[in-house]
């Protein structure tokens, strides 16, 4: 935060900011968004993780974050995949609305 705000300004950005629903907790990590998908890894179930997605819908009146059913990632990769860093317990998963 800048060492410019107000005490205020401060405290009003400290409580928007802890009423919003985290997407970085161990078991779920929002970590790539385009303008109609969004990427997570993640050890919960698919509809634990859909509705975990949900907590941030897209932008406007766009609905919701539905999992995707491509067969593979913009890169190529296949759709879920393992994560690389804990392939036991976490995959990637694409979501689109």
């Amino acid at each position: 935060m800048s060492d410019n705000l107000s005490p205020a300004t401060r405290d009003l950005i400290a409580r928007v900011e802890a009423a919003v629903p985290t997407q970085q907790t161990p078991e779920f990590t929002r970590y790539a968004e385009g303008l109609v998908c969004v990427s997570v890894c993640t050890s919960l179930p698919d509809d634990a993780a859909t509705a975990r997605i949900n907590l941030m819908p897209p932008m406007g009146d766009r609905g919701e974050w539905v999992l995707s059913e491509a067969a593979e990632f913009a890169d190529g990769s296949p759709h879920p995949n393992p994560c690389d860093i804990n392939p036991q317990t976490h995959r990637h998963l694409l979501f689109e609305w």
